[in-house]
């Protein structure tokens, strides 16, 4: 790509009239759900990055925590606070290489949030480029937003590894040899790779464990694959298959959604139903699942024991707290 060059990837973009559209004093609506598909498939295309430039600019999701780490990323300017994003954008093309934005200060996040914020008017009224606030007069192509939002976002990740590793190297009060293998394996991790995991969310990635290195709370998506894993574990030892079944979020989830007394007289969910029907095959006597107490905020194992007629719950001091149901 010469460096001037211009490249419409939304040109494109199916049932777009640029005629009707663009420069006809046109408002871009606020609320996304009236936004005209057509519309908004113009505006997204024109955020797309190209993949050659993406290659190059973004690391590998693949390559391990200790080589992210060493990687020298951009830096976060946090030095265009007063400047109206709105007046970012030009109707002149491009006049900087793409490549600029490689070694230049990026845009702190609340700052690339608000341009994405005005960018359909901007790309209503006719602009086809953004200045870069840090450097003025230096216009990009519109794709710059685009990239200095992932960008941010790959410099928040390895924030969040190195705080994990510090995390483990400021536990001086742990057994060295444990220590010296948490930090073996957190290095030797992928920083970005998909996580196929039984429970984890969808498009989950390695990302989600730096929250069990550090002091931020487990979130939904490591619960749900925290039980799946207990759930599998539990299948395969034959002295508790058909004796202890272990669900993750979905059963509590699904018992919440009764929000009356009377709700609880109505059909089973699709779920429960075949939940009632796998302890009544298996004569199960055991049920554990996990639930988060809001009132505590905290994460508690409950066990429904069947054959007692009992409900019990975990504490983290591991006291089991049994309250009869008879």
């Amino acid at each position: 790509m010469t460096k001037h060059e211009v490249i419409d990837l939304a040109s494109d973009t199916p049932l777009f009239e640029k005629d009707k559209w663009i420069g006809r004093g046109r408002t871009y609506p606020k609320n996304p759900v009236e936004v005209p598909w057509e519309v908004a498939s113009y505006c997204k295309a024109l955020l797309v990055i190209p993949s050659e430039f993406a290659e190059e600019a973004f690391p590998d999701n693949n390559i391990g925590v200790e080589a992210f780490l060493a990687l020298k990323l951009p830096k976060v300017s946090f030095s265009v606070v007063h400047i109206q994003p709105d007046r970012c954008f030009r109707k002149l093309v491009p006049n900087q290489d793409a490549h600029c934005l490689l070694t230049r200060p990026i845009p702190s996040q609340g700052f690339v949030e608000r341009l994405k914020g005005v960018f359909g008017q901007a790309i209503l009224d006719g602009n086809i480029s953004v200045e870069d606030p840090n450097f003025q007069g230096s216009r990009l192509p519109l794709w710059s937003i685009q990239f200095w939002g992932e960008m941010l976002e790959v410099i928040n990740a390895q924030a969040e590894w190195r705080k994990s590793l510090t995390w483990i190297e400021a536990m001086k009060h742990a057994d060295t040899k444990f220590l010296t293998t948490a930090r073996h394996q957190l290095l030797s991790l992928r920083w970005n790779e998909r996580v196929d995991i039984p429970g984890s969310p969808t498009g989950a990635t390695t990302r989600v464990f730096t929250r069990l290195l550090s002091n931020e709370w487990i979130d939904d998506g490591l619960v749900n694959m925290m039980f799946s894993h207990l759930s599998d574990r539990a299948e395969q030892d034959a002295a508790l298959d058909g004796f202890v079944i272990i669900e993750n979020l979905r059963f509590i989830h699904d018992i919440e959604k009764a929000a009356s007394e009377n709700d609880h007289n109505k059909p089973l969910t699709t779920f429960l139903k075949r939940l009632e029907d796998r302890i009544r095959n298996t004569r199960s006597d055991v049920l554990i699942f996990p639930v988060f107490l809001k009132a505590v905020n905290h994460w508690l194992a409950f066990k429904i024991d069947f054959a007692d007629g009992a409900v019990s719950y975990g504490r983290s001091s591991l006291i089991m707290i049994v309250v009869n149901t008879h």
